[in-house]
C-alpha cells in the first residue's frame, strides 16, 4: 500500500495508552501517523521518539487545526478501565 492509499491519522493520547495506540497506528500498513497530541508533554515526546517523524502537540486544539489540512481522521485514546465491563 502506498502513502497515497494510507489514511493520515492524528492521535490524541492519554499517557501510555495513547502512546500504545500511536505505535499501533505507526505499524499499520493502511494508516500513516502524522500527528500526536497529549497535554502531558512527556507522553507526546515519548510517542514521537517511538514513532519518528511525527508532529507533536501539547494541546488538542493545535492538532485539530492541523486536521483541517493534513489529517484525515483523529483517534482519541482513553485510559483502559479494568473495572468497566
Amino acid at each position: 500500500m502506498t502513502n497515497r492509499q494510507q489514511l493520515r491519522v492524528g492521535v490524541v493520547g492519554c499517557g501510555n495508552h495513547g502512546t500504545n495506540l500511536a505505535l499501533a497506528v505507526a505499524r499499520s500498513g493502511s494508516l500513516q501517523l502524522v500527528a500526536y497530541a497529549d497535554p502531558d508533554a512527556t507522553a507526546a515526546e515519548r510517542a514521537a521518539r517511538a514513532t519518528g517523524g511525527v508532529s507533536t502537540h501539547a494541546s488538542i486544539e493545535s492538532l485539530l487545526e492541523l486536521h483541517k489540512t493534513s489529517i484525515d481522521a483523529v483517534l482519541i485514546a482513553t485510559p483502559h478501565d479494568e473495572l468497566a465491563r
